[in-house]
């Protein structure tokens, strides 16, 4: 979920202005390969 998304992104981008659209990428990748499946 979010949060396991976040934890894995936290250690290595800092909270700056690339990182809202970074995590959306990152959400989409998932939904993507959950549905993939």
């Amino acid at each position: 979920g979010d949060e396991e998304i976040r934890e894995a992104v936290s250690g290595n981008l800092c909270r700056c202005t690339g990182y809202s659209k970074i995590f959306s990428a990152i959400k989409k990748a998932a939904v993507y390969m959950r549905t993939k499946k």
